[in-house]
């Protein structure tokens, strides 16, 4: 079944993808692919496959969630990194180091 509808994107997360594609030797085709939330791009180069996702958005400017999550990295402390003779802790190595730039 054909059904049409108007997708809008926000300029600023559509055109520096249409920009960087570019910079891509592409093999052959970027394929489109769009629903109600989310529009697809998908391309090949001779080393790589890329897809890319951009939001729509509505004539407000507010961007579609359904198709993303937030991004929350997890991050690690390695206080190993900091062992040596002179510092004995995290907080002692940022306080001479932001004393030293100062």
């Amino acid at each position: 079944a054909n059904s049409s509808f108007t997708a809008l994107f926000l300029t600023k997360d559509f055109i520096p993808v249409l920009r960087s594609l570019s910079d891509f030797a592409i093999d052959d085709n970027v394929d489109l692919a769009v629903n109600e939330d989310v529009l697809q791009l998908h391309w090949k180069t001779a080393g790589n496959e890329y897809k890319v996702y951009i939001p729509t958005a509505t004539i407000e400017g507010k961007r579609s969630k359904v198709a993303f999550n937030r991004y929350n990295p997890v991050t690690t402390f390695d206080e190993s990194y900091y062992d040596d003779e002179t510092y004995d802790d995290y907080e002692e190595y940022w306080h001479d180091a932001i004393e030293a730039s100062a």
